[in-house]
């Protein structure tokens, strides 16, 4: 009984995956008043109704996908880091991962920057929340890094915010120069100014 209750909620959770990854890329391809449902499920390979009965409407869809691909992200860093001692290596392997996700999920970045405007409030919560816990993870990092003397005696969460903000900047202009070159190649600017400035000598 129990092994059957586990394999419908697994059952569950592929398809709840499977509706988000497909609504990510419809989404993605046509924004969120050209997205069609029909075309959501059918990637999905799901019917409508189950489209609506996981997620309720497209805008609790949409959001769930902003979301979704945002904790995606999250886990990834995590995962990646914590095995890790040096500060310096950590912090360019997140890198690497961060600038690869939206490398890669170049539609999904346009969404965000595109359709913020028509659901302010909701994604301002949704991205203060989880920009909030990215910004937590590299401020207790740093700390991690005065505290071994890695890093000199700086303020780790002005330290963690203008970390942040260059990531930001770097990406968005990227999109703005319509992707030229790889985004993955401007990290090496983000640690020559910062580890020039940050680590101890």
């Amino acid at each position: 009984m129990n092994a059957q209750k586990l394999s419908r909620k697994e059952a569950t959770i592929a398809r709840s995956e499977a509706i988000l990854k497909s609504a990510m890329d419809v989404f993605s391809e046509c924004g969120f008043y050209e997205a069609d449902v029909d075309e959501i499920a059918h990637r999905a390979n799901v019917g409508k109704g189950t489209v609506y009965n996981h997620f309720g409407n497209k805008q609790k869809l949409f959001l769930s996908v902003v979301e979704w691909g945002i904790k995606s992200l999250e886990e990834k860093i995590i995962a990646s880091i914590e095995n890790l001692e040096s500060f310096q290596e950590k912090i360019h392997i997140a890198s690497h991962i961060y600038f690869e996700f939206f490398e890669n999920q170049k539609n999904f970045f346009r969404v965000l920057v595109r359709e913020k405007s028509n659901f302010r409030e909701e994604m301002e919560k949704k991205f203060t929340k989880k920009y909030s816990i990215h910004l937590h993870i590299l401020e207790n990092e740093i700390k991690r890094g005065i505290e071994s003397d890695e890093l000199k005696g700086v303020n780790p969460h002005q330290c963690a915010v203008l970390l942040m903000g260059m990531y930001n900047a770097l990406i968005y202009d990227w999109f703005c120069m319509e992707m030229d070159g790889k985004l993955t190649d401007r990290i090496a600017i983000i640690e020559e100014l910062f580890f020039s400035g940050l680590m101890k000598q």
